[in-house]
């Protein structure tokens, strides 16, 4: 955020090429001269005879950097994308922006425009042309389970939370997910627990027949946590 930006930084224009069907990114950064309001907005995109991706299908966010010490060095990097609105940018400083846009699994194959208009304080400053080329197939799914581990934890309130996170991993291209399904202290499952569970998953639409469960209970967290020093690992895999 504090980088100077030289002359050959300067963006003339935002392109993508994508499938139908797809999710992508566009981004770019502002430098601001003096303090103001930065705000973003991204137009229809004009297509082939008549054809469009509608504003709506572009989600424009602002990236939140975040100040990081290891080993005594400070340095900041960009770490969330936020859904903000207008962004307070201090003078002499950077300011990323990020376009996440969804081509419509109808849309017909050829070159989409627009533009993407940048505001300071209220007043349009500068209009970006915004070029996204659809092309004239889809990705084929693919025949691997695609999914990323993470733990949603298993009590019954975080269903709707699980459900949420299932949906986004879909939405990023994840075509199988991990569950931790609720078991008991003593290693039970109940099935009216865990329904609900695998009700969120098939409902997030992921394309394979597949779901990866994680089930643990006393005997297996006890003994990972406290493993057999003479095993020479911390868990046998």
């Amino acid at each position: 955020p504090d980088y100077v930006p030289l002359a050959a930084d300067r963006c003339r224009a935002l392109a993508a090429r994508d499938c139908p069907g797809q999710y992508g990114s566009l981004t770019f950064a502002v430098a601001a001269l003096k303090q103001g309001e930065f705000a973003v907005t991204v137009s229809d995109l004009a297509g082939p005879q008549g054809a469009r991706i509608p504003a709506q299908n572009m989600q424009v966010r602002t990236v939140r950097y975040v100040k990081v010490v290891e080993k005594g060095n400070a340095t900041t990097i960009p770490l969330l994308l936020e859904t903000t609105g207008p962004r307070r940018v201090a003078a002499k400083r950077v300011q990323q922006f990020w376009i996440t846009y969804w081509v419509p699994d109808d849309a017909a194959a050829g070159v989409y425009e627009g533009q993407a208009r940048i505001a300071v304080d209220g007043a349009e400053q500068l209009a970006l042309p915004v070029k996204l080329e659809a092309y004239p197939f889809k990705l084929t799914e693919p025949d691997a389970n695609l999914y990323l581990y993470f733990n949603n934890g298993n009590a019954p309130g975080d269903v709707e939370t699980v459900r949420k996170q299932l949906v986004d991993m879909r939405c990023h291209g994840m075509n199988a997910s991990t569950l931790v399904l609720p078991v008991s202290r003593d290693g039970e499952m109940s099935r009216e627990a865990i329904a609900p569970f695998l009700d969120a998953y098939k409902s997030a639409g992921f394309a394979r027949r597949h779901v990866h469960v994680g089930l643990w209970n006393r005997i297996t967290a006890e003994w990972l946590n406290a493993p057999d020093k003479t095993a020479g690992m911390y868990c046998p895999w």
